[in-house]
């Protein structure tokens, strides 16, 4: 009798039973993706000094592309380029077929100074997607990013995202 109660009381107790694995929330649906008038991706540095911390901003809407980088804060670069409504339906049909998902929160366990990527979605004002992975010996958060996914929006910057982020720094 000892034995049927063991693996239930280990459960209620946490010490089995339960996956360290996130669960997925529902996807995306066709009706979120159609909704969606505004995407964020926001990409933050380490934590380094500042003359070499370059975190980003990424915001693409369906008249606009922006991009903004700072250092703490503080913004070194800003640049907007025009957008289309076709443009900005084309790209959100691709990033739809990305397989983005959001899941319950991994637990970094103390790990500290990884980088972290987020991704918004907006309808309106209001936000219908809000998730991020953060990167320190391994993935933690809320979002799983495809491989590929977060270079496919760098790409909607007409202009070398990395070449950008390079003109922030000092020519010493």
């Amino acid at each position: 009798m000892k034995k049927k109660f063991l693996p239930l009381i280990l459960t209620l107790l946490g010490c089995g039973g339960r996956s360290n694995a996130p669960t997925d929330a529902p996807a995306l649906t066709a009706a979120d993706w159609e909704k969606t008038t505004k995407i964020e991706y926001r990409y933050g540095d380490s934590s380094v000094a500042p003359d070499y911390h370059r975190s980003y901003l990424i915001t693409i809407t369906d008249s606009m592309k922006t991009m903004v980088i700072d250092s703490y804060g503080d913004v070194l670069l800003s640049k907007q380029y025009s957008n289309t409504p076709t443009d900005f339906q084309i790209f959100k049909e691709e990033l739809s077929k990305k397989g983005i998902k959001k899941h319950d929160e991994t637990d970094s366990g103390g790990c500290c100074g990884g980088t972290t990527e987020t991704l918004r979605l907006y309808s309106a004002d209001a936000i219908v997607f809000d998730a991020y992975v953060y990167h320190c010996s391994g993935k933690y958060g809320t979002l799983f990013l495809p491989d590929g996914t977060a270079d496919f929006i760098r790409s909607q910057i007409p202009e070398s995202v990395d070449s950008l982020i390079n003109s922030t720094f000092q020519n010493d």
